[in-house]
């Protein structure tokens, strides 16, 4: 797209370097431990669902796992905890646990209660 001025240039500066992309602390109650739950870039969230996916439709399972891989960080460095690997292990946790984790997730970056139902039909 093309710009018309140099206003339109800065303002284009401007959002491309803002620090848009937030979070929220949270305490896991079973676990007895706060964990910062991070919003998703644009890429990110394509990769939340593009790995929930399998024969072209969305897994419900795989969405609240991956989400809870790709959001739940440490409080203090905001780095995140598991890696998709460990997706299987991370299943195996307590589910109220890993649902605290992906509701907030879930609010934070969008995730409205049609893309759940639609994977959790899959």
């Amino acid at each position: 797209m093309k710009q018309d001025s140099k206003d339109d240039l800065t303002l284009r500066e401007e959002l491309l370097a803002a620090d848009d992309l937030g979070g929220e602390e949270i305490t896991v109650e079973r676990w007895g431990k706060k964990i910062w739950v991070r919003e998703l870039n644009g890429a990110e969230r394509n990769e939340l669902f593009e790995k929930s996916m399998e024969r072209g439709k969305m897994v419900g399972e795989k969405l609240f796992v991956n989400a809870v891989i790709l959001c739940a960080c440490d409080p203090e460095t905001k780095k995140r905890i598991f890696a998709f690997e460990d997706a299987p292990a991370v299943s195996k946790k307590n589910g109220v646990s890993l649902d605290e984790i992906a509701t907030v997730a879930y609010r934070l970056n969008g995730i409205g209660e049609y893309d759940v139902k639609e994977a959790e039909k899959n």
